[in-house]
């Protein structure tokens, strides 16, 4: 950089190394690498299918391995750059940045992880710097863990990526269909989602957490307690699935729908699958219809949906229709949650009120199921009998509005008392 750049009315020298030049510097430099960007990026139009994520993928590779090479190699960095601003614009283009760079971090996995990579401007502490700066919104609105990832590397902090779960979970680099993927940023930031931006997600971001979900699975299947954390983690996206999936007013990819039942599916069990959204439930339950979802998330759901109900795990009804609904659409029984009362009618939504034999009382809020030594039974005369503790009867009857009356008691005189007087409607009373 030569000595004429002046001072912002052009009359005097900048000094060489004061604060003011050394900026003048850098901002004159940085002018001078975005022109040559977008030169570059020019040229890459002109002479490559730059609509092939795949094929501008592969070269990111190539640029990002020569700048590891070499970190000050600026043409290196201008076409790392270039390729950039392409594979940003679209969904699979910002996967082939989120696979390139965890392939180069793996394959240079011993100097990411030295002291050194913290000191050094690296490959993709360059690169990372450029992502942040330019497309950070873009990231954090589609991609949550390639989000968390750019500013790790922004930051030069590159060991989360080959740490370890308080579960015992071993993150690390692996290839999945040619894509290289770390589990934890596939995890990192996937309860940052809501109802209405998890559907605006990029497939990458969703398979990522697709993948968590899955190795949530394997930990527990290999007898290991999930923590606290990832429960929740685990909760709390599947819940989000289910508002997303089940809410009319967001609209979405058939892919995208596809991709959120398997994360309800994957993140649920006969337990708490009666807590999803009824709205998905039935939405998923068109899709068995439709014959659009695969033969093993159908068997899943529908094994969940029989335990859920015939296992008393749901008591909403609203949601027990919808879990029908699933069973209904596979062609299998539907199961009514309503439990019979030794083949009287069970009142779920109120109660079974003993009465004082001179009163009824108007019925009281829902108490809980009678335990299995708090019975009623219908006797073969039709009255019922039996008791939920401290009250018992014998030989009352049921009424249509699900009440239960004692027996009639017949009129009689108590002793020491008057004689009984004539009764209205012709019958009698005693005083």
């Amino acid at each position: 950089m030569s000595e004429d750049i002046r001072a912002g009315g052009g009359q005097e020298l900048l000094a060489p190394g004061t604060p003011a030049y050394e900026a003048a510097q850098a901002n004159t430099t940085n002018t001078q690498l975005t022109d040559d960007t977008k030169a570059r990026r020019s040229v890459y139009e002109s002479s490559m299918n730059t609509g092939n994520a795949a094929v501008v993928g592969a070269e990111y590779g190539r640029a990002l391995e020569q700048l590891h090479a070499n970190p000050t190699d600026r043409n290196a960095l201008v076409n790392v750059r270039a390729l950039q601003d392409i594979l940003s614009e679209t969904d699979e283009g910002r996967g082939q940045v989120q696979s390139q760079m965890n392939r180069v971090l793996n394959n240079h996995r011993d100097f990411y992880s030295s002291a050194a990579a913290k000191t050094q401007d690296s490959a993709l502490s360059q690169a990372a710097r450029h992502l942040s700066s330019t497309y950070g919104g873009q990231y954090k609105k589609t991609n949550r863990g390639t989000f968390a990832m750019i500013n790790d590397f922004t930051n030069k902090d590159f060991d989360k990526a080959f740490g370890q779960s308080s579960d015992g979970m071993q993150y690390g680099i692996s290839d999945q269909n040619g894509t290289a993927r770390s589990n934890y940023y596939d995890q990192a930031g996937m309860t940052s989602y809501t109802a209405q931006t998890l559907p605006e997600a990029d497939e990458g971001a969703l398979q990522g957490i697709s993948n968590t979900l899955d190795g949530m699975a394997e930990l527990e299947k290999n007898g290991v307690t999930l923590s606290e954390h990832s429960a929740m983690q685990r909760s709390q996206i599947v819940a989000t699935a289910g508002d997303a999936l089940g809410n009319a007013n967001i609209h979405m990819k058939p892919k995208v729908a596809e991709q959120l039942q398997s994360m309800i599916i994957k993140g649920n069990s006969a337990q708490t699958i009666g807590g999803t959204n009824a709205g998905a439930l039935n939405r998923m339950a068109e899709s068995i219809e439709q014959n659009t979802m695969s033969s093993v998330e159908q068997a899943q759901l529908v094994s969940m949906a029989h335990d859920a109900l015939s296992g008393g795990h749901v008591t909403n009804t609203e949601k027990a229709a919808a879990l029908n609904h699933i069973l209904a659409a596979a062609g299998q029984p539907t199961i009514d949650i309503s439990q019979p009362i030794n083949g009287a009618t069970d009142v779920d939504s109120g109660s079974i009120p003993v009465p004082h034999e001179d009163s009824v009382p108007s019925p009281s809020p829902a108490p809980a199921r009678p335990a299995s030594d708090e019975i009623f039974t219908i006797n073969p005369d039709g009255t019922i009998s039996g008791g939920i503790k401290p009250f018992t009867i014998s030989n009352g009857r049921l009424t249509d509005s699900g009440i239960i009356l004692p027996p009639e008691r017949p009129n009689r005189t108590r002793p020491g008392s008057r004689s009984s007087k004539p009764g209205q409607n012709g019958g009698e009373r005693t005083e």
